[in-house]
């Protein structure tokens, strides 16, 4: 009887590593891209208790974003994104809405839009 349950706490040792393994992954995965849509609720309700200049930024951002000024979105967001003493929960709305900005700019790109496909350059040759 010992030696079955010694077997089968053996066998379902590499299981239960696993399992731990992959539950911890799920923490330290990339964030992932909001919405268009999302971004003006998210991007509010993450700077609602920040400094007044942060929350200009944000809506800077938002407007250029409902105006469908990608770059200039985007160059708010970097700024913001280049804050030092962000919250988590600001960095991370901050770095998704970068995400989906990103997207938004490569898409506009692909489609023929002539400033998003030189804004683009523009940012590869200052890298």
């Amino acid at each position: 009887m010992a030696i079955k349950s010694i077997l089968t706490s053996t066998a379902l040792l590499p299981v239960l590593l696993l399992s731990l393994f992959f539950a911890g992954c799920e923490k330290n995965k990339p964030p992932q891209p909001l919405s268009v849509d999302q971004i003006p609720a998210a991007m509010n309700q993450a700077f609602a208790k920040a400094p007044a200049e942060r929350k200009e930024l944000v809506e800077r951002a938002v407007s250029a974003l409902q105006n469908k000024e990608i770059s200039k979105a985007l160059m708010v967001v970097e700024g913001l994104c280049a804050v030092p003493d962000l919250t988590s929960e600001q960095r991370e709305t901050a770095s998704r809405t970068l995400l989906t900005l990103n997207q938004e700019l490569q898409a506009a790109a692909q489609r023929g839009d002539k400033s998003a496909a030189e804004f683009q350059r523009l940012r590869q040759s200052a890298r």
